[in-house]
């Protein structure tokens, strides 16, 4: 990829999962918590698919970054490596999309209490 200055980048992970069991849902919610701190990560979400159109895509991963340097210190990231670990006996298949959107900017807290990063589950 060629990164542009101007510009952030998007990545989105389309899943096609075995069912859960018990409480893995609040462990999968912890482990995109932690990714969700993790340095230049300017928004995550993880959701369940509501279309009967996904081809079996179950669940996806959307994420933004303020700039590529940012994906490429993600990847390797203990905390993203944990979630990989985690949702492998589930995984069945995966898509992978990273694409330029217009430039994003992670927020800064106006008050010391305010948290850093806001997280959507």
């Amino acid at each position: 990829m060629q990164e542009l200055s101007n510009q952030s980048l998007e990545h989105i992970v389309f899943f096609m999962l075995k069912p859960f069991e018990n409480n893995e849902m609040d462990t999968i919610q912890k482990l995109i918590y932690d990714i969700s701190l993790i340095s230049g990560v300017v928004y995550c979400y993880f959701e369940k698919n509501l279309s009967d159109r996904s081809k079996g895509y179950n669940y996806f991963l959307r994420m933004g970054f303020e700039n590529e340097k940012d994906l490429l210190v993600y990847q390797p990231h203990k905390s993203h490596i944990l979630l990989k670990s985690f949702l492998s006996e589930y995984v069945m298949d995966l898509l992978i999309l990273d694409y330029y959107i217009p430039k994003i900017y992670k927020h800064q807290p106006s008050k010391p209490n305010q948290q850093e990063n806001q997280l959507y589950l």
